[in-house]
This record gives C-alpha cells, sequence and structure tokens, in this order.
C-alpha cells in the first residue's frame, strides 16, 4: 500500500502535499471570494477509505499487489472526475522500502505563491488587488 500526494508515477510524482492543499489543488472548494475549504484537511479520510477498500481487495489474492492510493487521485475522484480511478493496483509488482528523496532545490519561502494560487480561484482578484489572503485574527491559530 502506497499513499502519496501525487501518485508514484508522472511528472507530479515528487511533490509534497498535505489534505487541504491535495484537495484544492484537486479541484474540491466551495466558491466564493475568497473559496473556502469544503473541509478539513478532507483529502486524507477519502483516500483512507478507499485506500482500505483496495487493501481488502487484495485480501486473497494469489499474487502480491501495489496499491497506489493518491490523494490528488482519490479527492479529484470524489469531487468531479469519475472518469479515471481513485487508486490503482499493479498486480505481481514488488515494492520496495520507504526511502528518503534527495532535495534537489531549496523550498519557497512560507506563503511565496499564495496569491498567484489564490488569483488561480478568483481570476480577478490579482487585477483588483485582492489576491492577499487575510491574516488570522486574534486566537486563530493559536494550540
Amino acid at each position: 500500500m502506497s499513499i502519496t500526494a501525487y501518485g508514484r508515477d508522472g511528472a507530479p510524482r515528487n511533490r509534497i502535499g498535505f489534505g487541504d492543499d491535495v484537495a484544492v489543488s484537486a479541484g474540491l472548494t466551495i466558491a466564493g471570494d475568497p473559496p473556502m475549504f469544503v473541509a478539513d484537511a478532507v483529502a486524507d479520510p477519502i483516500t483512507g477509505l478507499y485506500a482500505a477498500a483496495a487493501g481488502l481487495a487484495c485480501l486473497g489474492a494469489t499474487r502480491s499487489h501495489l496499491v497506489d492510493a493518491s490523494l490528488f487521485r482519490a479527492t479529484r475522484y470524489v469531487a468531479h472526475d469519475s472518469s479515471s480511478p481513485a487508486v490503482s493496483a499493479r498486480l505481481g509488482a514488488a515494492a520496495a522500502p520507504p526511502r528518503a528523496r534527495t532535495a534537489t532545490a531549496a523550498a519557497e519561502a512560507v506563503g511565496a505563491s499564495t496569491d498567484e494560487i489564490v488569483a488561480t480561484f478568483v481570476p480577478d482578484a490579482r487585477r483588483d488587488g485582492r489576491a492577499k489572503m487575510p491574516g488570522p485574527r486574534s486566537g486563530e491559530g493559536d494550540l
């Protein structure tokens, strides 16, 4: 069982993602100005359910399987794209143990691309100067 943000194959295979940002990139948002999350970290339980179902389906199989459960694909499937599978499995695949990936570049500063991302959901935001995300209000985000 492999659960990743964007899958094990293709160009986005090395992208890092978490429940909220992957759900938004998969199109699971509530329209508005600004757009809002549907639920907190919703891609995680969606993917977990599909991964559990796929794992159960593999029980008792006579061959090994590698199940690739992608937060992005599972959430996109639930959101609006039922044309591609939420998870995929390869028969007889040998799965290597997890390994650390080598960093190929330094990460950008926190929030460096926020304006650009918000502008993709609210196209007029950049022109109107509304692309800035509001900061937390007093008490928000405190543990």
